[in-house]
């Protein structure tokens, strides 16, 4: 049976079911947030805590609100921000250890600020004061020539003479502050201000003297306003009020004005001054000295020959290696010095000129000395063609052969010059004229870089010059050197903050020199003796003005060995024959005389006498005249003697236009006697 195709109420209303229902629910949730939704609403800053505002009176309670923020934006006071001045005390540091190296103004860091770091990779630590010091090591062992010398000096006068050179490791002593120095805000300057020097001599007791400071003496120099200045004695030091300029330019801003400025300069200049003198305080010149036989010589001939690595292979570190050298300069007195390093610019010149001290001043250029020396004179033989003037008055063994006759006279004035005259060696005659000295080549003198080229290397060489020594005594010599402190006025950087109120720093001296003396000057030996008169004779060797020379004394028992007595020297300024008294004393006295001592020479028998005497310390001695006669260090004086004697001058021999002649007598005519008619045919 088919069913009914109708369907229920249900089924035909169901989406208007459904949609009633959401309808429903709609209204529901509209219904209840409109019912809860608050009539006010809190506006901060115009109400206290808990209270609201109305909605149409929003707009007016921010308005409000907002003059309130901008009066407590005008009346409230900015926060205090502490700056770092820690860049601005670097920069000032390093501007004011600006150095002078090759001709150019250095600063050893960048002008502008660095780009902010942060905090944890800045590790800023104070310097260990006790691993700074210990890195300024001492010299090396000086090296020390003692001579006798001439300077040309005046007044000319001999003087014991010590050359002293050491060598300082300048490479190790800037690579060590360096080192120390790298986790610190300090950039290191290398300033040398002085060198300080020691000696002690040997009492008789043979123990050694306390040490004296050396009485250093150098090459005089003339400032800028013409006085002389002795080096190292006048070298400037740094000035009394230095301190407080310092202070002063670390403790300014970085862009400060007026007299922190001022300062600023007022150190770079002062530390320019220093390098200036820096050479003059390391490698002072000397005068030149007299040599018999090569005149006025450079000193250096007696400069201690160094031990040094090779200075051309430099040492990593020692400077700069983008530093250029400086111009050229004219070398020091003494003709072959090292070169000077450049001056500082004249007083006029500088930009600070009320506040430079004039004892800052840079020492003034010294014109090159070259030492001069005497044209030497050397026989020449006649011209051919001249006449001998004395050749009537030589006899033939004067001549070299026989005289010519008298018919040859012609051969003789038209150039046959005798054999003596035409160049072989001349017979030994009555009169003895002094021999030509033989002259001993001078050996090199070391050859020594300039002083740019040692620090780079990092060997610097060092020498001072002592003349205030005495003869027959033994000498010791030390150096130190006294350097600018890096560390000054930076007590806040150090571990021990008094270490920064020290200036400069001393390293600890050298080891003592070998010991050094200057030989006996005075020697003397037996010449002779007379029995009868119980004397002996003694001839007595010293040495004056750089020439050796010698004298005869009679001595009688309990008489001084030698006296002052005047002989002849050159004096080599003048180049002239001088009188002067010469000091022969020996310091010894005679005590007895041995007359007719028996000695064997080559198995034969013969007899000799002897001197006893005590010399200067009180030792006793004798002396034999059998051994003085051979003693080799007697001949040895004597060819000294010989070569250092002042030669004579020659006389000039007169030539013909010299000697006085009468015009020939004309005869007069005769008016009377046998030959008068022949004169009287004559005028006819």
């Amino acid at each position: 049976m088919a069913k009914s195709l109708k369907s229920n109420l249900i089924e035909q209303h169901i989406e208007k079911i459904v949609l009633g229902v959401c309808f429903l629910l709609l209204v529901y949730v509209l219904s209840g947030w409109v019912l809860s939704s608050p009539r006010e609403f809190a506006v901060p800053g115009t109400v206290g805590p808990g209270q609201t505002v109305k909605p149409e009176a929003i707009d007016a309670a921010l308005a409000e609100t907002a003059e309130q923020l901008y009066r407590k934006m005008e009346g409230a006071q900015p926060l205090a921000v502490q700056q770092d001045t820690s860049m601005q005390e670097l920069v000032a540091l390093q501007r004011a250890m600006a150095i002078r190296q090759g001709g150019i103004l250095r600063t050893p860091a960048c002008p502008q600020k660095p780009p902010p770091v942060p905090p944890r990779m800045v590790e800023i630590e104070k310097v260990p004061t006790e691993n700074f010091a210990s890195k300024l090591l001492a010299p090396s062992k000086p090296v020390v020539t003692l001579k006798r010398e001439l300077p040309e000096l005046e007044p000319l006068n001999d003087r014991v003479t010590a050359h002293v050179a050491a060598v300082f490791n300048y490479g190790e002593w800037v690579n060590g502050w360096r080192v120390v120095l790298r986790r610190s805000i300090i950039t290191p300057s290398f300033y040398i201000l002085n060198v300080n020097a020691e000696v002690r001599e040997k009492a008789p007791n043979g123990e050694w003297s306390e040490p004296r400071p050396v009485k250093m003496t150098g090459f005089p120099l003339t400032g800028a306003d013409g006085a002389t200045i002795q080096i190292p004695q006048d070298i400037p030091k740094l000035p009394a009020d230095f301190r407080k300029q310092l202070e002063e330019y670390l403790s300014g801003p970085e862009t400060a004005t007026g007299r922190a400025s001022v300062s600023g300069t007022y150190i770079n200049q002062v530390f320019q001054n220093l390098m200036a003198w820096e050479p003059y305080i390391l490698q002072p010149e000397y005068y030149n000295i007299w040599l018999p036989g090569h005149d006025w010589v450079s000193w250096r001939q007696h400069l201690p020959k160094l031990d040094v690595p090779a200075w051309e292979s430099p040492v990593g570190g020692a400077l700069d290696e983008t530093a250029q050298p400086g111009p050229a300069i004219a070398p020091p007195p003494g003709g072959t010095g090292v070169p000077r390093a450049p001056i500082a610019p004249p007083r006029g010149s500088r930009a600070v000129p009320d506040l430079i001290p004039p004892m800052m001043e840079g020492p003034a250029p010294v014109a090159p000395r070259t030492p001069t020396r005497a044209p030497v004179r050397t026989p020449v033989a006649p011209r051919a063609g001249t006449r001998n003037p004395y050749a009537d008055m030589m006899p033939p063994m004067m001549e070299g052969g026989p005289m010519p006759a008298r018919g040859s006279r012609t051969d003789y004035l038209r150039g046959s010059v005798p054999p003596m005259m035409e160049g072989p060696a001349p017979r030994t005659t009555g009169r003895t004229e002094a021999a030509e000295p033989t002259v001993t080549p001078l050996d090199e003198p070391q050859a020594i870089p300039d002083l740019q080229s040692q620090k780079t290397s990092g060997q610097l060489v060092l020498w001072l010059h002592d003349s205030s020594l005495a003869n027959r005594k033994e000498y010791q010599f030390r150096v130190q050197l006294e350097v600018y402190n890096p560390l000054f006025c930076y007590p806040k950087e150090c571990d021990k903050p008094e270490f920064a109120e020290r200036m400069t720093l001393r390293t600890a001296f050298s080891e003592w020199s070998d010991k050094v003396s200057v030989v006996q000057p005075v020697e003397f030996f037996l010449a002779g003796s007379n029995e009868s008169q119980r004397m002996v004779k003694v001839t007595v060797y010293a040495q004056h003005m750089g020439q050796y020379v010698k004298a005869d004394f009679n001595l009688a028992e309990g008489h001084p060995v030698g006296e002052t007595k005047k002989a002849d020297v050159m004096n080599p300024l003048t180049k002239e024959r001088e009188k002067r008294d010469v000091e022969f004393l020996s310091g010894a006295t005679s005590v007895e005389f041995r007359f007719n001592v028996p000695f064997t020479l080559r198995g034969i028998p013969r007899q000799t006498v002897e001197m006893v005497y005590v010399d200067q310390e009180g030792a006793l001695h004798t002396r034999s005249l059998a051994r003085d006669r051979d003693d080799a260090r007697r001949k040895e004086l004597d060819e000294l003697v010989k070569a250092t004697a002042p030669q004579p001058v020659r006389p000039r021999p007169p030539t013909p236009r010299d000697r006085k002649t009468t015009p020939p007598r004309t005869p007069v005519p005769m008016t009377e006697g046998p030959m008068a008619p022949m004169y009287e045919g004559g005028r006819r």
